[in-house]
């Protein structure tokens, strides 16, 4: 249950020349940009923007209004419970919630296993053999922030898979895990060419001994340009280290984060021998192709169909087309349609985006955590408690899924949800009011542009509309709920909006009545891909 902040009961009122947020509790006042102005009000904010955009003079203007009171600008993570939640509170917290929503009559397609866990003399949670053996998890990652990314994986999320390959571009172990340079696979006139300039550079720094962080910097985004080439060598790669036991080929990046249990789930409703290439889909131009971020799997049908017919093919057709490509996970569906192996989209069950920028409700709300993308190394620890405890039940049969986004943002994104949040974007889509749009529109669109109190306003008008952001001439509102992110004050050129806030607000009401009412997911955990 979501509680409002002590000023559940405030109201925009109209005083002089500002509009006050007032609270009946304490009265403190919030003032805010007038909701309306005349039209040569309006021309000159555009006139002086458009000058100050343009660089032809310094900053013009300062906008004198000001937030205080009850709002202050936030840390970055101050809108999920990630930094403060320890494993054994999550757990607990999980527990508890789980205790009211989670009902025998919950279903998955598949439970994963009833065997008995092996016993361990550890916090951790026992890893029970032969679970997992069907499954080899190829993560890709870079030197430059193979420590930062990658460490935490080894001790967390892969701590219980069997078959791993770590791909990057350089070849480095830490402590038992290998990491393989892929990069070298390719061909020697490939090598030399100015795109992998940065390759032999880091190269040169391993054998110096040199912080390749450090060249990272200096080489401002070269690093990443080496990504594009690890595509196809890594699939070569990882056919070659398949089992016998091997149905499946999970492609992950060294950020994004995997709930086993549901993946298996997932998996195992679908049949191996068949050539699966499963992803979240994205676009250049009209050609869709499997966000690499998001995981890509393939089954041992599809890679046995292409790089399995002859490694060698595989990387002289292939292996130099990076050069003329900007993405390696657009260039490998590219080869993979070459061998009639087209794309089903696995969407939103691998997924793209992260905790903070999810639609959480409605559209995930009882959907499985399969996959995200963009977790940061600080947060993979406190998901991983609650995420192990969850899949060691599904692994002894006490449950029929894993974690589902209800889970997530009952955890991790309500203890921490406000009305308001200054220097903040909650990611607002479905509706938009602007100055250019909405100049001639009716009092409530204008009102919705000129000020947060007419942003929120509006919302309210909508009835399914749960959140909303404004910031400067623009009002964005939405149905979905999105924790969102941190902004920063502009600069430079536009300091004309220096001391005008980013500020975005939920409707807690309509928050609460929404996880009242889908407390239970009646039909169970939705499997289901959106093809």
């Amino acid at each position: 249950m979501l509680k409002s902040p002590p000023n559940r009961s405030s109201r925009w009122e109209k005083d002089g020349e500002t509009t006050i947020l007032i609270n009946d509790d304490d009265r403190r006042e919030l003032p805010v940009p007038v909701p309306r102005m005349t039209a040569g009000q309006a021309c000159l904010w555009v006139l002086t923007f458009l000058i100050l955009s343009s660089g032809l003079i310094g900053l013009v203007a300062q906008s004198s209004v000001t937030w205080r009171g009850i709002m202050q600008p936030l840390e970055e993570d101050q809108h999920l419970a990630f930094p403060e939640a320890s494993p054994a509170g999550l757990v607990s917290s999980w527990k508890s919630t789980n205790e009211t929503i989670t009902t025998p009559t919950e279903s998955a397609q598949t439970p994963i296993s009833t065997s008995t866990p092996t016993p361990s003399n550890t916090k951790e949670m026992p890893c029970i053999p032969g679970l997992y053996d069907d499954m080899l998890v190829v993560i890709k990652t870079g030197a430059s922030v193979m420590y930062d990314r990658a460490l935490v994986h080894i001790h967390t999320t892969l701590r219980c898979i069997p078959h791993t390959l770590l791909i990057s571009d350089a070849e480095m172990d830490i402590g038992n895990y290998h990491f393989v340079d892929v990069i070298q696979d390719l061909d020697p006139d490939t090598l030399a060419h100015e795109q992998l300039e940065y390759y032999r550079l880091q190269q040169s720094a391993l054998q110096k001994n040199e912080d390749l962080g450090a060249l990272a910097q200096r080489s401002k985004g070269k690093a990443w340009d080496l990504d594009k080439f690890k595509f196809i060598p890594m699939v070569k790669r990882a056919w070659q280290a398949r089992t016998p036991q091997t149905k499946w080929f999970i492609f992950l990046e060294a950020d994004s984060l995997v709930d086993w249990a549901n993946m298996k789930i997932m998996l195992d409703a679908k049949d191996s021998d068949k050539p699966w290439y499963l992803g979240a889909p994205s676009w250049i131009n009209d050609n869709v192709f499997a966000h690499g971020g998001s995981g890509m799997v393939v089954s041992h049908a599809a890679m046995s169909q292409s790089v399995g017919k002859s490694t060698e093919d595989w990387m002289v057709q292939w292996g130099s087309a990076a050069l003329n490509e900007c993405c390696g996970d657009y260039l490998l569906s590219r080869a993979f349609k070459s061998f009639g192996i087209n794309m089903t989209s696995a969407y939103p069950l691998l997924q793209g985006d992260n905790v903070a920028l999810a639609p959480l409700m409605p559209d995930l709300w009882c959907r499985p955590v399969v996959t995200m993308h963009h977790v940061k190394p600080s947060h993979v620890a406190s998901y991983w408690a609650l995420a192990e405890y969850s899949m060691q039940q599904v692994a002894e049969g006490r449950r029929n899924h894993s974690l589902l986004w209800r889970d997530i943002y009952t955890i991790f994104v309500e203890p921490s949800m406000q009305q308001y949040k200054l220097d903040w974007d909650n990611l607002s889509l479905d509706w938009e009011f602007t100055f250019a749009k909405h100049e001639n529109g009716s009092e409530e669109e204008k009102n919705a542009f000129a000020s947060p109190g007419g942003c929120e306003a509006m919302c309210r008008r909508e009835n399914e509309c749960k959140q909303w952001s404004h910031f400067g001439m623009t009002c964005k509102m939405s149905r979905a709920v999105r924790a969102g992110e941190p902004v920063k004050r502009e600069k430079g050129s536009n300091a004309l909006f220096a001391q005008t806030n980013h500020i975005s607000g939920w409707m807690l009401d309509r928050i609460n009545t929404y996880t009242k009412q889908h407390a239970i997911c009646e039909n169970g955990a939705d499997f289901k891909f959106n093809d």
